[in-house]
């Protein structure tokens, strides 16, 4: 949604909507007329230039100014009114403007978005109020998947005293969650929402100064009760853990799982990288990797995907023609192209593919065509697609597919593979005539290359995210132990039941329509609860002791401080 969209839809709903009751004013119900009434604005009045919400070279390193701009006008009234979900009118409006970017979608038939909704961990109510606000207004399509955001806020909501400390955050982040896998009666809609959420991302101005390093002496969240924001990595390893406890419960039940994917290495300190380097999937922007050659080449051999936004970098962090990725492209690196802030950056439905004028056109196109082919589907959105164009609607030919299609839902394709495997022979070169340098420090080197590729394979491989299958063979024959490949398969789509993965192939009829509560999956008869800002889950909802804990793995504190620390010493001294 650009902001010539957000005014047509404004405009309209001023004509149509315009007795309708959207705001309350100490206590005193205001319609969207006597809102406008008050900033003595008409329909007429309106343009792009009166909503400002451009992002301009005033927002460049000024994270504020740039939040700002989210308000219409520079009233935050009319962001509550218009692109907010928990509003007066329940968000009627932003469910509209959402549906009229689908619609669109839908009429381009193969073009898909990840679009992203915000949980704040200010109240438990929050996934529910946002699957209410999904299903109550069919915000759905088959071209739209969603990844749920969390701000970096836990210092605001603590000076307003609405947190009494940071697990009450992530108890309000991950509690519903829980619940809605152990008994999805018990929260229907977020049961039917979450059946099209892809992940988490983690958000905010990653230049804040953090005043605190985690470490082992770092306060459990339950006494993390000062102003003073958790570090980044305070943030991702709790998200972390408790996704993978999550994914494991899900994956007994048959849902299908999450996975981590924030936004990180956009500015701040260099720990945040190593922080993404070992916990998530993918992340977004990746910019302050040019400063860091080993990290940048742990993440070209690990094939960690980076979204990148040039048009976004460049009202915030980085000049257009400074932006490293023609770099990350030139050297290998999985980047894409990703659209960043639309409203801020976008007058139009230009996209972020549009490259520098100045270059010339025989050198661009090579680039869009890599990005293009780099700027891959998740597997979900593209099988989906594909049962749609094919008209797939059984489950066994659903599963035909599945069977058929193994070879092109992979991520690394054998000419990556080859390229890829030329790169790990770099690492066991042997001889110093070559460089020069003293084979025991070339020997030395690549082992801490290694043991960080490992690092990172143990944490995908726990919290059941992807991990690059070229590595995982590379690390499969250094091993003794040989890697068990299959924990990255996904679960095959099947239909939906008690024991079945809620992933139903594509449907001709709505999912947000006619649904039955009584249809869905049992009550598992689960308990759980928080404890030193994890989730456990215990077999007896009566009984939560250790006597009846189960079984489901997650990195602790101390292992993940231990292998944080040995990934900074690489990064900090070089491998060698």
């Amino acid at each position: 949604m650009n902001q010539k969209h957000l005014l047509r839809f404004i405009k309209r709903a001023m004509k149509k909507y315009p007795e309708d009751i959207v705001h309350v004013e100490q206590g005193k119900g205001q319609t969207l007329s006597e809102v406008f009434e008050t900033m003595n604005l008409t329909a007429f009045d309106l343009s792009v230039d009166t909503l400002d919400m451009h992002a301009d070279r005033n927002t460049f390193h000024r994270f504020d100014k740039f939040n700002a701009k989210y308000n219409p006008i520079g009233e935050s009234i009319l962001r509550e009114i218009f692109i907010k979900t928990d509003n007066h009118i329940e968000g009627k409006y932003f469910g509209h403007i959402i549906k009229e970017v689908m619609e669109d979608l839908e009429e381009s038939k193969y073009q898909n978005v990840e679009l992203r909704l915000s949980i704040y961990g200010r109240s438990r109510d929050e996934w529910d109020s946002l699957a209410k606000w999904a299903v109550k207004h069919k915000v759905h399509s088959n071209n739209v998947r969603w990844l749920v955001q969390v701000p970096r806020l836990f210092d605001v909501y603590r000076t307003k005293k609405q947190l009494a400390n940071f697990q009450e955050m992530l108890e309000n982040i991950f509690l519903p969650l829980f619940e809605a896998t152990i008994n999805p009666r018990s929260h229907p809609e977020l049961h039917l929402f979450l059946q099209h959420v892809d992940g988490f991302d983690s958000v905010d101005d990653e230049s804040k100064p953090e005043h605190h390093i985690f470490n082992l002496d770092s306060p459990l969240p339950a006494n993390w009760t000062v102003e003073d924001n958790p570090p980044y990595s305070y943030y991702l390893y709790y998200m972390y853990a408790n996704m993978t406890v999550l994914n494991h419960l899900r994956r007994r039940r048959g849902f299908h799982m999450f996975v981590l994917r924030p936004h990180c290495g956009e500015a701040g300190p260099i720990h945040h990288l190593i922080s993404g380097f070992m916990l998530s999937e993918n992340i977004s922007h990746g910019l302050l990797l040019r400063k860091a050659p080993v990290l940048q080449y742990l993440y070209y051999l690990a094939q960690i995907g980076i979204a990148m936004s040039p048009l976004s970098n460049n009202s915030l962090f980085l000049s257009y023609h400074r932006n490293p990725l023609p770099e990350y492209l030139s050297r290998g690196l999985m980047v894409s192209l990703s659209t960043d802030d639309p409203l801020q950056f976008h007058f139009t439905k230009v996209s972020d593919t549009s490259l520098d004028p100045d270059t010339p056109t025989e050198s661009r196109l090579p680039s869009l065509l890599q990005l293009s082919n780099r700027g891959r589907l998740e597997p979900e959105i593209l099988l989906r697609a594909k049962q749609d164009f094919m008209k797939i609607d059984s489950a066994t030919d659903l599963e035909y597919l599945n069977e058929q299609s193994d070879t092109s839902l992979d991520h690394f394709p054998k000419e990556r593979d080859l390229t890829l495997e030329r790169e790990f022979q770099r690492v066991t070169i042997s001889g110093e005539e070559m460089c020069g340098v003293p084979f025991t420090d070339l020997l030395d080197a690549a082992k801490c290359i290694v043991k960080a590729l490992f690092i990172r394979e143990k944490y995908m491989a726990r919290s059941m995210q992807n991990f690059c299958r070229t590595t995982a063979r590379y690390l499969r024959q250094l091993g003794e132990k040989p890697l068990d490949l299959s924990v990255y398969d996904e679960i095959p789509e099947t239909p939906v039941s008690a024991d079945a993965p809620v992933h139903p192939p594509v449907s001709r009829t709505h999912p947000y329509e006619n649904w039955d509560p009584s249809t869905m999956p049992l009550d598992m008869g689960f308990g759980c609860k928080m404890v030193d800002g994890v989730m456990h889950v215990y077999s007896k909802s009566s009984q939560m002791d250790k006597s009846s804990e189960l079984d489901l793995p997650y990195t602790d504190l101390q292992e993940y401080i231990a292998d944080m620390n040995v990934l900074m010493a690489l990064i900090i001294n070089g491998p060698v």
